[in-house]
């Protein structure tokens, strides 16, 4: 199997394939020149933030490294790539609907386990839920519901594309998975869960499971 480069190497080969990415994009005249503006250390990953600028031109990048063990490797190296396609695919769905979007995939790297996505510029919901009191005016309730119902319109799209009917999914990597993102959130000094919201949520996908 490949060997894996160093999550350094993996950084500077990622920024040189964005620079080059955005060179064939924007005619500037200067050259594109790509920094890592954040770094963030998950449970199953490792996530940069990568900006490339090229005279006033300026994209935002996403590098999603998985953690990973000898044992885990080869799967891992399926799962990115799979992603990946899923990715791509979705965002080529989506373009027949303009009223949403998606994540667009840039470059996969599978013997790194790395992905890079585009920046989606805008407000994440978890913000938005956050400023919305029992006490704000109905107009502006009346506004984050309709978001939260586009949401879902968003989530029944790509799922439709995603489904898997046949596949038999390992709870265990799910539950995981779930409880990461919620520590994200409780992490996250502005998302408005708290710890024993998080804790229900968990409790009561299990609940469903045993169900």
């Amino acid at each position: 199997s490949p060997k894996m480069r160093s999550r350094a190497a993996v950084v500077e080969h990622a920024c040189r394939v964005l620079e080059a990415e955005l060179a064939t994009r924007v005619k500037s005249g200067a050259p594109p020149h790509a920094e890592v503006v954040l770094r963030q250390e998950r449970t199953q990953s490792t996530i940069h933030k990568i900006r490339v600028t090229a005279g006033p031109e300026e994209r935002g990048y996403y590098l999603k490294t998985l953690t990973t063990t000898p044992e885990t490797t080869a799967q891992q190296r399926v799962e990115i790539e799979t992603e990946y396609r899923v990715l791509r695919d979705v965002a080529k769905w989506l373009e027949g609907y303009p009223e949403f979007g998606a994540v667009v995939p840039v470059a996969c790297f599978p013997e790194d386990l790395s992905l890079v996505t585009e920046e989606f510029p805008g407000l994440k919901l978890d913000h938005v839920l956050a400023r919305v009191t029992a006490f704000q005016a109905r107009p502006e309730r009346m506004e984050v519901e309709n978001l939260c119902r586009r949401v879902g319109l968003w989530l029944r799209l790509f799922q439709s594309v995603t489904a898997c009917p046949d596949t038999r999914w390992d709870l265990d990597e799910l539950f995981a998975y779930l409880e990461d993102r919620l520590r994200i959130l409780v992490d996250a000094p502005h998302s408005g869960l708290a710890l024993s919201t998080a804790a229900v949520l968990t409790n009561h996908a299990q609940r469903l499971a045993r169900d």
